[in-house]
């Protein structure tokens, strides 16, 4: 694949001359290491396929490489980027570039209804970005829980992206995989070294790629607090895990356990993200009728 960038962005001496110019000083609680093989970003551009019909909402844009590489094949790019001293690094970077907005905000915070809206007005709306371990979390989850984008690329941290695709039974599963599982089909689409960044990290990266599922078997809000409640105490079974999280009473529990073809002892780690729908339907559905 073939796409026309500012090479320049790759390149180390580059990096460290606008660090240089603009006085920038590279801030690890913010997880800025900017990636410096071009191999990467077409790998990247391959996975997630934005055309002239996509809007791409980017995360932490840095310097603008990642977001350079969009804008050259998607409808428009909307990077956010709380990092005021990057913004005149941007301008530098990516101004000439029309079809890309730069918003200085905190990702976490957005209205993201409003924001696609606004900023995003395509047939087609996705996620690409390079994210700090700090947010991944939230940030995974308040993407997949708008159910506005078709997918969302994400660069990680290995062990995070591991976690993130863990199934039950592994040790890394956890409430995130299954909220994740739930949402989205789940990959690891390849690993990246932690020389392909500068500065370099001290772990390695991984991209993964999350695949929106068309149809939620359950109203998510509610299968989303029962996996967090059944996870919010993993070393219980999931009876009582819901039961100390005030969900349902321990019998409501048990009864929906069995009628989802589980035991009674069975614990979080060893149930799928469509096992705590079923569950999390079977709950709603009879403490509905217990209340009429």
């Amino acid at each position: 694949m073939f796409f026309p960038m500012n090479n320049n962005l790759t390149d180390i001496r580059y990096i460290r001359d606008l660090a240089d110019r603009y006085h920038f000083q590279f801030s690890k609680s913010l997880g800025q290491n900017f990636l410096v093989r071009a191999d990467i970003l077409e790998k990247t551009i391959a996975c997630c396929v934005p055309d002239a019909c996509t809007g791409v909402l980017e995360i932490g844009p840095g310097i603008g490489t990642l977001t350079c590489a969009l804008a050259s094949c998607a409808g428009k790019v909307a990077a956010v980027e709380i990092d005021r001293s990057l913004l005149p690094i941007l301008e530098e970077t990516l101004g000439a570039m029309k079809n890309v907005s730069i918003i200085e905000a905190d990702a976490l915070k957005l209205d993201l209804d409003t924001f696609c809206i606004t900023q995003l007005p395509f047939p087609r709306r996705i996620v690409c970005a390079n994210l700090p371990y700090y947010i991944t979390a939230q940030a995974v989850e308040k993407l997949l829980s708008a159910q506005l984008f078709e997918s969302i690329t994400l660069m990680l941290q290995y062990e995070a992206a591991k976690r993130i695709c863990a199934i039950p039974g592994d040790p890394a599963y956890c409430a995130l995989a299954a909220v994740v599982d739930f949402y989205a089909e789940r990959r690891i689409a390849f690993t990246v070294p932690a020389d392909c960044f500068y500065p370099q990290p001290g772990v390695g990266s991984a991209l993964i790629h999350l695949k929106a599922r068309p149809q939620l078997p359950a109203d998510a809000h509610d299968t989303i607090r029962v996996i967090h409640a059944a996870f919010a105490q993993r070393r219980k079974t999931m009876a009582n895990a819901l039961a100390n999280s005030g969900l349902c009473t321990r019998a409501f529990a048990e009864q929906a356990l069995l009628a989802s073809g589980f035991s009674k002892s069975v614990r979080a780690e060893q149930l799928s993200a469509q096992d705590f729908a079923h569950i999390s339907i079977y709950l709603q559905e009879n403490i509905k009728k217990e209340n009429l």
